[in-house]
């Protein structure tokens, strides 16, 4: 064996507990990045099957520029007859109000008894020709809907169906799943008693009550635009006027159709839902939809697969021209780039925080292998002494650390990927997702483990071939000299200047984040780290007596003992100081996202979403009391370049056209730029544009500047008439798209007229109907307003109906529990900088064993001993707490402006001081439990053991 080697397993064998803390610390970084890794992969995995399940496995697709809109179904035939084309199918999707009649137990004056319960839930449907070759069907139980009056329902629309399902807003709702399915709609009907008395009976077979294969459904019918048979049979007279706005004539036939009951559907099959929720969705023949609609002839989208060797570019080239106008041809692959993209961004942004927390490992390697060899110096002397050379004591350092590394590596590896598989499990009780272990994953954690022991053994590698025979012998009577933690002061403050400089003199948002990437965030990390001496040493002189009087400690025992070892008390604050400075750094963003732009979002007070609603609609919504205006407004995602990381995000902006005049009656923006009279006329004028102030943020866009976007393969200046503050409608169609959203990400809104809308985009579709209520309305006036806008429009082709207070509440309710879920990331941050706190303890009990002893032979207590320790931690981690809060509070800071230049958000900093507190006393916390089994362990040992240790 090497003497290189020889030296570094003699050195870590007998500091079995020390080399077990680091081997620890390295392996909890390593399981934390392997946990995170394999559970960021499997949600992406999801997410493009959740893609696939939307754009389809189709090579090319063809549909209308407007959303809401269909296609002539003759296109179909052309298309089939293109070179290259290998097979080509239509479908027509439509949204449709679903009606579940079972029976539930129901309390009475009598007791509990069986009655039959409705639940009503709107879905979208997709009718296909072929369905038999439509493969983004997966089904969970059951056979394809392969005959008219059959259907295919996903287990979300199932589970809404149910009674422990109805009612539910968001999939968290939902009930949980067991074992990655719901398991409580499987079997038979329960049998109902005629009476039950008990409560918790009664709950136990509601839980279970639910549709099931071979159930009916009735599905509202869509007798004429916008219209709920049941609505025309309520009240005939608002049935011929709304007949009359719509165009429809009264005819026989007519009046037959009107007569018929909703359409009855069979359930043949369950299929498994969108992974992250989405739209509950239900599959059928196409003639059983147009049934259902009462139209024919139309499609929603045309699915194309090319022959082998056949480009997919190339073929849209081809016959783009060929097709009518405002119908659109795009590759599969260029929709799913996207998302690609994305996912590609988020890698990088896990490769930053992969080197972050190494970095982190890092500094407590160092400072524990530092402090060995401070401590072996002697040992090495006498090496030196007999003969070994300098490059033998350093190789001995670097195989130390990589065999810390690697002992980390095969910890952290099977612990990350049990840790993954557990979060997963957890996230299946509400969404559909599996385990994919990456091997990028997996292989940054073992190679960030190693390359994390080698880095943080260079410094002591380095330290042991400067140790002179001589000097080293003598080691124990130097002292720290000033001017070395001046000289780290001077450094720290450097690096920190850095990265202020970075994201404070950039007035380019790109370079501002590329910059900041690859300088200011790094420097900002070992800045702070090296900091953490000067101010250990600071705090010792302003803290040290009263920590000293409060333990009732020696005067100046504490600050002499503190002061004498500055290098290893400050580094072991500097690792324990990330997790806090991670905290502060989430709560302090969070808090401004919430402040600063969801709360300054002026949501309407109501409001309507559909692929393609009617003005019947709109007039019916009128006529209910309590609602003063409605406008309606449609949405049309345009491709700009105002947002995100170039080259790496990809985000469109939402086009919002409305009637100017009646939007800005209802809403009333904040005019940044501009005013309501000369914005009014120029949109009414066409060409014009008004912009939400991230624009003007993000890229100074102003009035008077021009407005460039793109849809369709073309491109559409406009000029900008007016700078608003989004009134949050864009929020509104996000938040109902949810998992629907993975193609077309949208941030931030223009608004312009449906006369540029219809002009320019070619669609007129009414895809939200905002909504204004009496200002004198009584509470709980919005939710009744929305239950009876559902109840009127039932089968009229709407989504969702909701109120806009109550989606600002979801939202804020989401980004809480965001905020909660990355605060655990930052505990499991502090957790692992607790073994560097245990393992300065650890070394600073062996060094001083004879020290401890003496104390007590004089008559010092054993806890007098454990106190001084227990002073020494607790200096550390004021330290850290301080040291954290000024680094998250300056990293936010650099966010805040890295977000400005992105995404145009205006955000302040203001440091929530309940968050703060938590931290402070979590961090001190922590670092007394990371002391407390050496302190333990320190109070048992008798002054003759103490005594005997040998000095050194």
């Amino acid at each position: 064996m090497r003497p290189a080697w020889r030296l570094a397993i003699s050195s870590l064998s007998t500091r079995a507990s020390r080399t077990a803390l680091l081997i620890a610390t390295v392996g909890l970084s390593a399981a934390l990045i392997v946990a995170v890794s394999c559970t960021m992969n499997s949600m992406q995995v999801s997410a493009k099957r959740q893609v696939d399940s939307v754009v389809g496995r189709s090579d090319v697709r063809v549909r209308p520029s407007g959303g809401g809109q269909t296609l002539d179904e003759s296109l179909l035939a052309v298309v089939q007859r293109w070179q290259g084309v290998e097979r080509a199918t239509g479908w027509l999707g439509a949204p449709i109000t679903v009606t579940a009649r079972v029976q539930s137990l129901q309390q009475g004056a009598s007791g509990w008894a069986p009655i039959e319960t409705r639940y009503t839930v709107t879905a979208v449907a997709t009718g296909h020709a072929d369905i038999a070759g439509f493969d983004e069907i997966e089904l969970e139980a059951g056979e394809l809907p392969l005959n008219p009056g059959e259907v295919v329902i996903d287990g979300s629309l199932a589970v809404r169906l149910s009674h422990a399902g109805a009612g539910a807003r968001s999939p968290m709702d939902l009930p949980a799943r067991t074992g990655g399915r719901r398991t409580h709609l499987s079997g038979p009907h329960p049998t109902l008693p005629d009476t039950a008395t008990d409560p918790e009976t009664a709950s136990q077979l509601n839980a279970r009550v639910g549709v099931r294969l071979g159930d009916e459904i009735e599905i509202a019918r869509q007798v004429m635009p916008d219209v709920d048979i049941s609505a025309v049979l309520a009240d005939p007279k608002k049935a011929a006027e709304m007949a009359q706005a719509a165009g429809v004539k009264p005819s026989l036939s007519l009046f037959r159709d009107m007569l018929r009951e909703p359409v009855r559907l069979k359930v043949v099959g369950i299929s498994k839902p969108p992974p992250f929720g989405g739209r509950p969705q239900a599959f059928m023949t196409r003639e059983t939809l147009e049934r259902i609609t009462g139209s024919t002839g139309r499609l929603r989208q045309i699915e194309v697969s090319l022959r082998p060797g056949t480009d997919p570019d190339s073929f849209v080239e081809a016959h783009r021209a060929d097709l009518p106008e405002h119908v659109l041809m795009t590759t599969s692959g260029k929709i799913t780039s996207k998302l690609d993209q994305n996912i590609e961004a988020s890698r990088l942004g896990f490769l930053l925080a992969t080197t972050m927390a190494f970095l982190a490992a890092g500094f407590i390697i160092t400072t524990g292998m530092t402090t060995a060899v401070t401590e072996r110096q002697r040992e090495l002397g006498m090496l030196r002494c007999i003969g070994a050379d300098r490059s033998q004591l350093a190789w001995s350092q670097l195989v130390a650390g990589a065999l810390v590394g690697g002992g980390g590596a095969l910890v952290g590896l099977p612990l990350g990927m049990g840790v993954a598989l557990f979060m997963i499990r957890m996230l299946q009780k509400q969404i559909e997702i599996n385990l994919h272990v990456p091997a990028w994953g997996l292989a940054m954690a073992a190679g960030g483990a190693v390359i994390c022991g080698l880095a943080g053994a260079a410094y002591p590698a380095w330290a042991a071939t400067r140790v002179s025979p001589l000097e080293a012998l003598a080691a124990r009577s130097v002292t720290p000299r000033r001017s070395g933690v001046l000289t780290l002061l001077a450094i720290g403050l450097a690096l920190a200047a850095v990265q202020l400089g970075v994201v404070t003199l950039t007035t380019d948002g790109q370079w501002r984040f590329w910059l900041y990437v690859f300088l200011g965030l790094p420097a900002l990390f070992v800045g702070y780290f090296l900091l953490a001496v000067p101010a250990l040493a600071l705090l010792n002189r302003l803290l040290a007596p009263a920590v000293t009087k409060i333990l009732a400690l020696p005067p100046a025992v504490l600050q002499r003992t503190v002061r004498a070892t500055p290098y290893r008390y400050g580094f072991t604050a500097g690792s324990m100081m990330m997790g806090m400075a991670l905290m502060v750094g989430i709560w302090t963003q969070g808090g401004a996202i919430q402040r600063d732009w969801i709360g300054r979002l002026q949501f309407p007070d109501a409001f309507v979403t559909g692929f393609n609603l009617n003005p019947a609609s709109q007039t019916e919504i009128e006529s209910i009391p309590g609602v003063t205006a409605t406008c309606a407004i449609t949405l049309h995602p345009v491709e700009t370049d105002n947002f995100g990381v170039r080259g790496l995000q990809s985000y469109r902006s939402m086009f919002m056209a409305f009637e100017p005049e009646t939007f800005f009656d209802m809403t009333n923006p904040v005019w940044i730029q501009g005013d309501r009279a000369t914005a009014t006329r120029r949109l009414n004028e066409g060409g014009a544009v008004i912009v939400a102030r991230e624009f003007q943020i993000a890229r100074g866009l102003g009035v008077g500047d021009v407005f460039t976007c793109r849809s369709g393969g073309q491109e559409f200046r406009f000029e900008i008439v007016g700078v608003v503050t989004s009134p949050g409608l864009e929020v509104v169609s996000q938040f109902f798209s949810i998992g629907e959203g993975f193609t077309d990400q949208s941030l931030h809104a223009v608004f312009g007229s449906r006369k540029d809308l219809k002009e320019k985009f070619g669609s007129d579709a009414i895809h939200l109907i905002q909504i204004a209520i009496a200002p004198d309305a009584p509470h709980g006036a919005e939710a009744k307003i929305v239950s009876e806008i559902k109840s009127r429009l039932a089968g009229a082709g709407i989504l969702d109906a909701g109120s806009g207070r109550a989606v600002k509440e979801q939202i804020e309710e989401f980004v809480k529990g965001g905020l909660f879920g990355a605060s655990s990331i930052a505990l499991m941050t502090m957790f692992i900088a607790g073994f560097g706190v245990a393992n300065l303890i650890v070394a600073g009990i062996t060094a001083r064993q004879y020290e401890f002893g003496v104390i007590q032979a004089v008559g010092g207590s054993r806890g007098l001993v454990a106190r001084l320790v227990l002073g020494e931690a607790v200096l550390v981690g004021l330290t850290a707490a301080a040291l954290g809060t000024l680094m998250g509070v300056q990293g936010v800071f650099a966010v805040q402006r890295i977000d400005a230049g992105l995404f145009g958000l205006d955000l302040h900093l203001r440091p929530p001081p309940g968050p703060l507190a938590i931290g402070w006393a979590i961090t001190i916390a922590m670092t007394l439990l990371a002391a407390a089994p050496a302190v333990v362990a320190l109070a048992r040992k008798q002054p003759r053991e103490l005594l005997g240790a040998v000095r050194g």
